[in-house]
């Protein structure tokens, strides 16, 4: 097996492992599903293969290999389009590939990889059906045996220039470049040129290229590169002259030339603000013909394409695309006109031609959009292979029939068989991206339910019906389970429950008390009102006079349950004060129990008969939990945390500690085996999947929160680190060993966002506003607050003055407050304009403040201040938007500097260039004199430290830079995050320059700067 090639081992959480293909990671996907595919477990995902251009692949789960998809369809747009040859349909894919299919049944035929992919066109030689590739150079292939049978490497286009293939007196030409610009035509299969050379009325390459045979004579409709402001010409291509009578140059975006009733007619397309934005052209007569037939049209037009259907014409119009713009067919036969919404959305590709004689239009897009149309029907052609978007978000498998299926939302939804990587089946009632599914077997039949906000569905796939159908209001995304419950087939999913009325009835003076609860009937056997009543006796008397006091309770959430056979409910609903997220069904103790992980980071263990908690709420999440498996009694959950947390799904009680690893939402979770270690397998937003091995020995696995910022210092009298996470809480780490120091500090109830060490305390500040001061104590560190902010904590700071030390903390507001940091007594306060990034330090005995805060976007501004004068030492700074999120000072060579993005108006005149945007200055904090540049192509900056004279370290989204800062020399990396790193700080540890840097996947990395290996 190649090296670096399936699960390989992630040293940074050892022995757990992260998925490799080939020598580079994964590409990334939001979700997945684990199905049996040939009998072997297989990750089944969407968007795999080169430029992530599949809609659904599989990975063999033991070897990481990849089972392709071969429907042909993929994620990015058609770069063309043909029909021909009777009945054949070639798209252009990503990676110079073109796919031939049967047009009327979409089944691929044959695929072909070459470099000759950029134009294509169908044709005969020999009585052969051909397919002619033009790219870099022209290959005429024979379409039954893949066989070669001319290559022209001498014809060639270029990015500018992509060819344009027309058959005219039974040959087929193509159009070469000249190398003085001008455009010929030349015989396809034996190069030489067809009449005399063109140029355009700019001298630039063509844009556009449109032809018909008109009297013998090939007419070419063509215009410059400049777009709308380029004239239309019309011109003889053997003669080289131009012909007929050209339309106004009037800001036509677009246009089609095609043969009507014999005679050669211009559809033109242009903006709608300019009043009429389609017309037609009459090049013959030199005139505007058919005024009024596109009359009620409003859009500008993206795309025309013209042409004739037996005694009459067709036109289709695509909207443009920043206007959502619609596709539309409109038809003027015998019969009348006709006009017909092909797409709601916007349309990129089109192309025309005829299937089994009858012309048809195709319709190309990103997202897996493959749609063909009979124009004098205006019917769409019902396969599989063909449709709308495709959500590239979530994957529903499973197992039906014996095969391993993927079931993908969208519109419509659409079935593949993941062992012939080829859709089977399209579900053209359900049209919607946010639709829940889940895959199984009722009464042996292959079923699919299908949720949908109003309604649950059960779709019997063979059949291609619905066989049950349970009204109501649903959460779709939150996921939907076919199970047994009491021998019985059953739907459970989360729905909304009924209002609640609470009413409290009151007679006259001596009449009789009565509170009555009311809520619909939601069991099984009850059709009517539920009414718990509780009766107080009053005085033998009939009330005079009755008050009623009610409050009516809004539905909620809840997780239901209903016969899948008849639709009716079974048991009683169990209500959420939380929105559920996921679903899985098991059994407990002889019963069917429901898991549901809801958006407060709890997983409840629900009876769906009695409607009550099998279990107390799992708790430990510190955000939504999004995904649930289960199998052989361990529930895995995955949530917004980006933890992956393992259950004892008997008795609630958690396994071992949370993984860390992924850096962005957990969106799916599976329970599997792997050389027979049982593991559990996950997959995040953004990032590679994981494995993680339940036999480990568990280990403290530090935050389970992102980690948003750390700290250098020493913690009773030992170098250590602190670090403030998202999960609320602050961990110390002994600097020497890596390893932690106690329990982690609890004592915010906000995500804890800024730490430093002043004093023999260190200073923490939340997104509430709230700052704590912690002192070490035999006990375990106390806490006492230092401060409450008027908005969120964004920067805590500390430096030396006056022989004392003062700690800052910075709030989004752009307070910047200051206090002794042994009194707590306030220093000083500064006031900016916003701030996302703050820090203090000291030159000439002086306190500077240095803040990096918004300006006009995309931009932030960086500011040095007095702190005492509370005024600026010089005109701020404004930086890119890569970079205005982080600012520090720190000393060099003896004066104080400060590190920071690279000015945005240094050039006046030019500004910076994008590539440029996430460079790095240093420059002196009192002078503003610019000491060194790095450049950095990694992205988005996100902290920065300075560890001594020559060692700079920034925090980037791809690992931390080490930077010289008198040079502005990058002198080594640390690239050993999983996720993208958020944070850096550097201590002195026997001599030695320590780092620690932390990550959005919750981990904290601590390493020496010098060897970059990893401590603990």
């Amino acid at each position: 097996m190649e090296e670096g090639f399936g699960w390989v081992e992630d040293p940074a959480v050892a022995p757990h492992r992260v998925l490799r293909v080939g020598s580079g990671k994964l590409p990334e996907f939001e979700d997945a599903a684990l199905v049996d595919v040939d009998g072997r477990p297989a990750l089944v995902v969407t968007r795999l293969g080169a430029g992530n251009a599949e809609i659904v692949g599989a990975l063999d789960l033991a070897t990481g290999e990849h089972r392709p998809d071969h429907s042909g369809l993929h994620y990015s747009s058609p770069r063309t389009m043909r029909l021909g040859a009777g009945r054949l349909l070639a798209t252009g894919g990503p990676g110079d590939v073109v796919t031939v299919r049967d047009a009327a049944t979409g089944v691929p035929i044959r695929t072909i990889t070459g470099p000759d992919t950029g134009t294509f066109a169908f044709g005969t030689v020999d009585r052969r059906d051909v397919l002619y590739l033009y790219g870099d150079g022209l290959t005429v292939l024979d379409l039954v045996t893949g066989e070669t049978i001319v290559r022209h490497s001498e014809l060639g286009g270029d990015y500018y220039f992509r060819g344009f293939l027309a058959e005219h007196r039974d040959r087929m030409l193509i159009t070469g470049q000249g190398s003085d610009g001008t455009v010929i035509f030349h015989d396809a299969l034996t190069r030489e040129p067809v009449g005399a050379p063109f140029r355009t009325p700019d001298g630039r390459q063509p844009d556009r290229i449109t032809a018909v045979t008109y009297e013998g004579r090939l007419i070419v409709a063509t215009r410059g590169h400049n777009w709308s402001s380029d004239p239309i010409v019309l011109w003889d291509a053997e003669t080289a002259t131009e012909v007929l009578t050209p339309p106004p140059a009037d800001d036509v975006e677009w246009f089609s030339l095609a043969l009507v009733d014999g005679r050669p007619l211009l559809l033109l397309g242009r903006k709608a603000a300019t009043g009429r934005p389609l017309t037609f052209w009459d090049p013959v007569a030199g005139r505007e013909v058919l005024a009024g037939f596109f009359e009620g049209y409003d859009q500008s037009v993206e795309h025309v394409s013209l042409g004739s259907i037996g005694d009459g014409f067709f036109a289709v119009v695509a909207g443009d695309y920043r206007e959502d713009g619609r596709v539309e067919l409109w038809t003027a036969t015998a019969d009348g006109r006709r006009r017909t919404e092909l797409a709601a959305r916007p349309t990129r590709d089109i192309t025309l031609g005829t299937v089994d004689g009858r012309p048809t239009v195709v319709l190309g897009d990103e997202h897996g959009v493959l749609r063909l149309f009979d124009v004098a029907t205006a019917g769409e052609f019902d396969s599989p292979f063909y449709g709308g978007p495709i959500r590239d978000k979530y994957v529903t498998g499973g197992v039906i029939a014996g095969r391993g299926v993927a079931v993908l939302a969208g519109s419509p939804s659409r079935v593949w068989d993941l062992a012939a990587g080829l859709p089977v089946a399209r579900l053209d009632r359900f049209t919607q991206f946010d639709q829940g599914f889940a895959v199984g077997e009722l009464g042996q039949r292959p079923v699919i339910v299908v949720v949908q906000r109003e309604a649950v569905t059960i779709w019997d796939l063979d059949a291609a019906a619905a066989v049950g159908e349970i009204p109501g209001s649903f959460e779709p995304e939150a996921g939907v389970v076919l199970t047994e419950i009491a021998g019985r087939a059953a739907v459970v999913a989360v729905a909304g429950l009924p209002p609640v009325r609470n009413s409290f009835v009151q007679a006259g003076a001596n009449g009789t008390e009565h509170n009555s609860f009311v809520q619909s009937g939601t069991t099984e056997a009850r059709a009517e009102t539920e009414r718990n009543s509780f009766v107080h006796p009053g005085a033998n008397e009939t009330p005079t006079e009755t008050e009623r006091n009610s409050f009516v309770h809004p539905g909620a959430n809840g997780v239901r349950a209903w016969d899948a056979a008849t639709g009716a409910p079974l048991g009683s609903p169990y209500p959420l004060d939380s929105r559920g997220e996921a679903l899985v069904a098991g059994r407990l103790n002889d019963r069917t129990v429901v898991y549901a992980g809801c958006g407060d980071g709890t997983v409840r263990v629900v009876d769906p008969l009695t409607g009550q908690d099998a279990l107390p709420p799992l708790t430990g999440h510190n955000e939504a939990v999004r995904v649930l498996a289960l199998r052989d009694g361990v529930l895995a959950s995955g949530g917004d945390d980006n933890t992956v947390r393992v259950w004892d799904a008997t008795t609630g009680s958690a396994v071992g500690e949370p993984f860390n690893g992924h850096g962005y939402e957990i969106t799916s979770v599976h329970l599997a085996e792997w050389q027979g270690e049982p593991v559990v397998v996950s997959t995040a937003r953004v990032g590679a999947p994981r494995m993680w091995m339940l036999s480990a020995e568990p280990v403290d696995a530090g935050h389970t929160g992102s980690v948003d910022d750390l700290a250098g210092g020493h913690w009773g009298g030992v170098p250590a680190f602190a670090s403030a996470s998202a999960d609320r809480t602050v961990r110390l780490w002994d600097a020497a060993t890596g390893r932690p120091i106690g329990a982690p500090l609890a004592g915010h109830e906000a995500e804890v966002v800024a730490v430093a060490f002043a004093g023999d305390g260190l200073i923490t500040g939340d997104r509430g506003g709230v700052v704590l001061r912690w002192r070490p104590h035999p006990d375990g560190p106390r806490a006492e607050p230092l401060g409450r902010l008027a908005s969120g904590v964004r920067a805590i700071a500390s430096a030396e003055v006056d022989g004392r030390t003062v700690v800052g903390a910075a709030a989004e507001d752009g307070t910047f407050d200051i206090w002794d940091a042994g009194t707590g007594e306030p220093y000083a306060t500064v006031h900016a304009n916003g701030i996302r990034d703050a820090d203090l330090g000291t030159a000439g005995g002086r306190l500077l403040a240095v803040t990096v805060g918004p300006n006009e976007w995309p931009e932030g501004i960086v500011t040095v201040w007095d702190v005492r004068s509370g005024e600026p030492v010089y005109e701020p700074v404004p930086v890119p938007e890569e970079s205005d999120g982080f600012v520090t000072f720190g000393v060099t060579d003896g004066r104080l500097v400060v590190v920071q993005g690279i000015d945005g108006l240094e050039d006046e005149d030019e500004g910076y260039h994008p590539e440029d945007a996430s460079n790095v200055y240093v420059y002196d904090a009192t002078t503003r004199t610019v000491l060194a540049r790095m450049d950095n192509h990694w992205h988005f900056n996100q902290a920065a430290t300075v560890a001594g004279p020559s060692a700079a370290l920034i925090a980037t989204d791809g690992g931390v830079i080490v930077m010289d800062p008198r040079t502005g020399e990058q002198t080594a990396t640390y690239t050993g995050h999983a996720a993208d790193v958020t944070c850096v700080a550097a201590v002195e540890v026997a001599g030695r320059t320590v780092v620690a840097s932390g990550d959005l996947g919750n981990g904290v990395h601590i390493w020496d700067l010098e060897t970059r290996e990893r401590r603990g």
